[in-house]
């Protein structure tokens, strides 16, 4: 079991550094959250270090950089395949769950709470615990993507090529949500005990993801159905993460879900954590579904038909 410290001096030692910042080494450091970097990193490096994935070598490593954003990303350097999480992506999502606990008192939360008081965890670090894993699992999919480009080398011929109608990085980013949403849901179900649990649980991982991607977008200027180089719309990723959490829920744990339910029930969360009245992205989030729900399966059906044809996305080698 490699430690922090051991995966940093290994990365130094061979001139690998995060882009454009330095290592945020915490176990040094008297930062308040130290613990919450531990468990991310101790998670994501025992998930990668896993062999029972699709893909298995000894080169991928999790760490932290020296920044204040909200982001990620994984790159493939000097032979490693590397996940770097921003330290602002825990600081903040400290800050915006702290400033957000007075919510947890509502009603709507104590099946929640009740499961969590079992589980020994309180609703922001609940919060804080998923959306993270969220970030984390994105960027996997990304380092597995690279890995069956470049370790497998997998063969993209030109047959394969013509099939493909939807530019690649639309391709990778659905492939990254599709697989993010399907181990949340393992995640989920290793946590609770019957169906109604499961989906409370869901409802909340889904209202954290929605959360998570709508502070980040202007909504209102953002195409929806776009054929661009760049990712879906939150609206088309909130409802690619149901389909692939309602799916993995029926495959692995044998529950029959309503997808478009949950979806808005996890939107009228996502609005009681925004506390932003009728000015709420998750309640106009709600509304754009209701009147577009039969063109966004249109749409990403017509990404799965491209995916099965480009052959490094995650999804394409389970």
């Amino acid at each position: 079991m490699r430690t922090y410290e051991e995966v940093i001096s290994e990365l130094e030692g061979n001139s690998i550094f995060p882009i454009d910042s330095n290592f945020f080494k915490y176990p040094n450091s008297n930062h308040p959250l130290k613990k919450q970097f531990e468990n991310l990193f101790r998670f994501g490096q025992d998930f990668l270090d896993r062999t029972d994935l699709g893909f298995t070598t000894d080169k991928a490593r999790v760490f932290f950089s020296d920044r204040d954003d909200l982001n990620g990303y994984a790159t493939h350097l000097n032979g490693y395949y590397l996940i770097d999480i921003y330290r602002g992506t825990i600081e903040k999502l400290d800050a915006y769950y702290l400033s957000r606990v007075d919510v947890f008192s509502n009603t709507r939360f104590n099946f929640l709470k009740s499961i969590l008081l079992r589980i020994g965890i309180e609703p922001k670090a609940f919060f804080i615990q998923f959306t993270s894993l969220l970030y984390f699992y994105h960027e996997t999919t990304h380092f597995i993507q690279q890995y069956n480009e470049h370790d497998k080398k997998l063969p993209f011929t030109d047959e394969q090529k013509i099939q493909i109608k939807t530019p690649i990085k639309l391709l990778r980013e659905f492939d990254a949500d599709w697989y993010g949403s399907a181990h949340s849901a393992v995640n989920v179900g290793e946590r609770t005990e019957n169906e109604s649990e499961f989906i409370e649980l869901a409802i909340m991982s889904l209202a954290a993801f929605f959360l998570f991607w709508v502070e980040r977008s202007d909504i209102k200027n953002f195409e929806i159905f776009h054929k661009e180089n760049k990712h879906p719309h939150p609206l088309i990723r909130l409802c690619i993460w149901i389909m692939s959490l309602t799916l993995t829920a029926k495959s692995v744990f044998g529950y029959h879900l309503d997808g478009k339910l949950m979806l808005n029930s996890a939107l009228k969360v996502a609005a009681l954590l925004e506390n932003e009245n009728e000015n709420s992205k998750s309640l106009q989030m709600q509304e754009m579904i209701e009147s577009k729900y039969g063109e966004i399966l249109d749409y990403i059906l017509q990404i799965q038909d491209s995916s099965i044809h480009y052959p490094y996305l995650a999804n394409n080698s389970r």
